[in-house]
């Protein structure tokens, strides 16, 4: 009897002496729950897919932190230095789009170097500097200037090379406004 009493008195304050874990492995708890110390617990990643860029995953604390474990965490241009889990801007490029901020385009001596005037505002093809165009595209508030182009590797970061007729050619095309609003480029 008394041993009857001891295991509904364990049962109803919601423990078992049984010795027998919630969980042995994570597969074994709900989603956004891990296994640990044998207790399924609510976390906040997982894995770094879910924590925005510039962050990861904290093995350790299962919580988005700052900096990365690898190059994907990082924002577009930058690397991660995995040996102190921090994303880098690379102080040379090789490639345009992968090691350029926006607005910029990597030149022969490994620099990142910003278009001048490109995403000027601008009333005629005199506002512009050399090798640009002043266009006005639908839905843009106004004319801005758009660097000439003869294939890609013309245009910076955010741009790409587009023949948008009218007898203008082809020219990198990008979201002035935006990148403007944003301080993405300095016209």
């Amino acid at each position: 009897m008394r041993a009857l009493l001891f295991l509904l008195a364990a049962v109803s304050c919601g423990g078992s002496d049984l010795g027998e874990p919630e969980c042995v492995d994570h597969g074994e708890c709900a989603t956004g729950e891990l296994c640990v110390d044998e207790t399924c617990r609510v976390v906040e990643c997982v894995s770094s897919e879910i924590c925005s860029l510039g962050s990861y995953c904290s093995p350790e604390t299962h919580a988005c932190v700052e900096g990365c474990e690898v190059e994907a965490d990082c924002l577009p241009g930058d690397i991660c230095d995995s040996s102190a889990n921090a994303c880098v801007t690379p102080t040379s490029c090789v490639d345009t789009e992968l090691d350029c901020p926006i607005g910029t385009v990597c030149q022969d001596n490994g620099e990142c170097k910003a278009i001048p005037g490109l995403c000027g505002e601008c009333d005629r093809p005199t506002d512009c500097n050399a090798n640009a165009e002043c266009i006005s595209f639908i839905g843009d508030p106004s004319p801005y200037c758009w660097g000439t182009c003869s294939d890609q590797a013309d245009c910076p970061h955010g741009f790409d090379c587009v023949n948008v007729g009218g007898g203008y050619g082809e020219v990198c095309v990008g979201e002035c406004a935006w990148f403007l609003e944003q301080g993405l480029v300095t016209p």
